[in-house]
């Protein structure tokens, strides 16, 4: 309504044609005198009836017409341009106010954000400020000067995929050895190989991320827990190989319950193995 009204009071004060840009028949008629004019020249009996020249007044006429012509174009183009520049000063007239309204809106609708959500972010900002301060604690205490480096997700799907992959490589790879003592063949031994690899695999994997690493912590306790986890690591990969090679032969003999007499023969003689092929089992098993 108030874009209408302001739209009307717009074109209601557009400037007036002049009075003297009339083209009213009478007006000329009048300003020209062309009746009494016509009275004289009739009067003389002029013009003659072959005559084709217009006489002096009615060229006076056309050329007052065409005067008047020019002079209503010029006013009605005048006219439009301060129409245009009315329109043009209206629109950024709008533009600023939808900017302002924009502007407003969004004021608004943060502010309610923040009202929504001012509690948990500002448990969220006290969290960050209590890791920050854990992490600068940590830094200082261990001698640390560069910034932490943290795996992306992308990193972490990557890793624990190589795990997967080196678990069933392993199983492949070792599926011909236990094979030659089984009744199923590759499928029974690659049923072996590939759960005695996981248990070597993940075994490895959970020392190396949460005990190895401590030897190269700065207390004195921390790298004798980490030198420590070295040994259980190096014993339990030289365990689990053993096992592997023991378990193999007991196939190989054809025991009815292969794991239980590995166990026993592992306990009377632990490296009591008799074939070569066990023996690189084992070897290709401890390799890191």
């Amino acid at each position: 309504m108030r874009v209408m009204a302001w739209l009307k009071r717009l074109f209601s004060r557009q400037p007036a044609r002049p009075e003297n840009l009339s083209l009213e028949i009478d007006s000329i008629v009048e300003k020209f005198q062309i009746v009494k004019e016509a009275k004289r020249l009739a009067s003389m009996g002029l013009p003659s009836f072959h005559e084709k020249k217009p006489t002096q007044k009615e060229i006076e006429v056309v050329e007052h017409l065409n005067l008047m012509r020019e002079e209503i174009q010029r006013h009605h183009v005048r006219q439009s341009e301060s129409i245009q520049s009315k329109v043009v000063g209206m629109e950024l007239n709008y533009k600023a106010l939808q900017s302002d309204a924009l502007n407003a809106e969004f004021e608004r609708q943060t502010r309610k954000l923040m009202d929504e959500q001012g509690d948990w972010l500002k448990k969220l900002a006290y969290n960050a400020m209590v890791r920050f301060k854990e992490l600068e604690v940590f830094k200082k205490k261990n001698g640390l000067e560069r910034e932490a480096n943290y795996p992306s997700s992308s990193g972490l799907v990557l890793r624990y995929s190589i795990l997967v992959f080196l678990v069933a490589v392993e199983g492949v790879l070792n599926a011909n050895f236990f094979a030659e003592g089984l009744s199923s063949g590759l499928i029974g031994g690659f049923v072996y190989a590939a759960l005695l690899a996981g248990i070597n695999v993940l075994g490895c994997f959970f020392l190396g991320k949460f005990a190895v690493p401590w030897i190269v912590s700065r207390p004195i306790a921390g790298k004798m827990f980490g030198a420590v986890s070295v040994l259980f690591a190096a014993c339990f990969m030289l365990m689990v190989a053993m096992s592997i090679g023991h378990i193999r032969e007991q196939l190989m003999a054809g025991a009815t319950n292969p794991t239980q007499q590995a166990w026993e023969a592992m306990q009377t003689h632990f490296f009591g193995l008799n074939d070569l092929v066990s023996w690189f089992l084992v070897a290709w098993c401890c390799m890191p």
